[in-house]
């Protein structure tokens, strides 16, 4: 069958950029956590910032300044299409650039009409390209998975101060958080594990030096590090895809060039959703 191509009039391209917004908010559930949006304001301006997703620099200062003003739009938590990137989340980020949707401000949820008033700023006039840009991309996961990496390092932390509390409740012993013993395990995270307990008993007056401790106790650096290993392993996927452009098409304007690829795929994003399950 022949295949017919149409192409949308220059006067319409406007339009368009409004109603792919529009059509794709249809997220429902409950709203997510406000610092959790603060967070995907944030990664979505650095992504745009980085100059190939073809957006006006008022776009991506109207990002900023929701997030230095804390204007968090009403997102909800369910509603993502998964392999073409966080678009409904992400639409629902956006509505409030062009004057719709809502936001929490000040703990009051108000209309994006209203937001244009209280700060008295205009909508955003979206154009070529632009609705493309700000629906496609993963900020929506990206800002769940680095909360999810800090409170793991925070958790972590936590735990081997409780780690080295419960060691001298009990009297136990310090051999076996010291360097050397770590050093032949050749595992990061053991060794770094080991090294965080050492300092924090070093202090203490009540370890013994002539008892064998449970392994509960004993294994603490190989167990928490490899812990540690996984939390940095995740990070540095996290750190990568956070400075990465993630929407389509791409644009390079020095090359004059635009490439419809893949980037707002996800297959990496569901190993990692695996790995905070």
């Amino acid at each position: 069958f022949p295949v017919t191509i149409s192409k949308i009039p220059a006067s319409q391209l406007k339009e368009l950029q409004l109603n792919l917004i529009r059509s794709h908010a249809c997220g429902i559930g409950s709203p997510i956590d406000p610092k959790l949006v603060k967070r995907m304001l944030l990664l979505k301006a650095i992504a745009l910032a980085k100059g190939y997703s073809g957006v006006q620099v008022a776009t991506v200062e109207r990002l900023l300044f929701f997030y230095n003003h804390n204007i968090l739009p009403v997102i909800y938590e369910q509603g993502s299409l998964g392999a073409s990137g966080d678009l409904a989340p992400l639409a629902h980020l956006t509505l409030p650039l062009i004057g719709e949707g809502e936001v929490l401000v000040n703990d009051e949820v108000i209309s994006g009409n209203c937001l244009q008033e209280l700060f008295h700023i205009e909508p955003i006039v979206l154009h070529a390209k632009e609705g493309l840009a700000l629906l496609n991309g993963t900020q929506f996961m990206q800002a769940f998975a680095t909360f999810a990496v800090s409170q793991a390092e925070r958790l972590l932390g936590k735990g081997l101060d409780i780690a080295a509390l419960s060691l001298e409740a009990f009297d136990g012993k310090k051999s076996p958080f010291q360097a050397n013993v770590n050093e032949l395990r050749k595992q990061q995270g053991q060794i770094d594990v080991a090294a965080k307990m050492w300092s924090n008993l070093s202090n203490t007056e009540r370890i013994k030096p002539y008892v064998q401790d449970p392994y509960s106790f004993r294994c603490i650096p190989q167990v928490h590090g490899a812990s540690l290993d996984a939390i940095r392993y995740a990070k540095s996927i996290f750190e990568r895809e956070l400075n990465a452009v993630t929407d389509n098409p791409t644009l390079f304007p020095e090359e004059d060039d635009m490439v419809s690829a893949g980037n707002f795929q996800i297959g990496r994003a569901s190993c990692r959703e695996r790995v905070f399950r």
